[in-house]
């Protein structure tokens, strides 16, 4: 049986096959029936995060987008070990000064399926929200992302294709965003 947005319910059963309850399943985030195949993503340059997670793709609508308005990112991870800790992933909306100018952070998969639960080879669909500042002038933006524990918000480490470590641990998307007037 379905649960409208959540997913679907098992009935469990132990050994003997007595009913103990109900299992809820979250949304189908995983990417592929098997959810070790790589699926069909964009192609873009992508990043490591704390030698745990690797971002394959992204996308989001270039724009325009009002002030003080919204739009979708996805982003797509593989989990490259048993995570067993809980992340937040950030998506920051930059100016070209680096002033953050939105953002759309919170846990993977609208906390559906947070990382405590990624498995080794696992493939992720993560989709944000990110809120736009109202006073944000027209303009060309740049999204910014990365993950960070909750409980300090020490962020994980980022290296890029190269090896490279970038700015504070954020992995600046391949793509721009155009903010328009309101």
């Amino acid at each position: 049986m379905a649960l409208p947005g959540r997913g679907s319910y098992l009935q469990a059963r132990d050994a003997q096959g007595n009913a103990l309850g109900a299992v809820i399943l979250p949304a189908s985030r995983l990417l592929a029936p098997d959810a070790t195949s790589a699926p069909p993503i964009p192609a873009a340059p992508g990043a490591t995060f704390g030698g745990a997670f690797r971002l394959h793709g992204y996308e989001a609508p270039a724009g325009p987008h009002a002030p003080g308005g919204t739009f979708d990112v996805t982003l797509y991870w593989e989990s490259l070990i048993d995570a067993g800790e809980d992340f937040t992933v950030f998506v920051h909306l930059l100016a070209a000064d680096g002033a953050m100018r939105g953002q759309g952070d919170g846990p993977p998969a609208s906390g559906d399926y947070p990382t405590s639960l990624w498995l080794a080879g696992q493939w992720i669909e993560d989709a944000h929200t990110v809120t736009i500042e109202p006073d944000t002038p027209p303009g060309e933006y740049t999204l910014a992302v990365g993950f960070y524990r909750p409980g300090d918000g020490s962020r994980l480490e980022v290296r890029d294709e190269a090896g490279n470590r970038p700015p504070d641990d954020a992995f600046t998307l391949d793509l721009s965003v155009q903010i328009g007037a309101p």
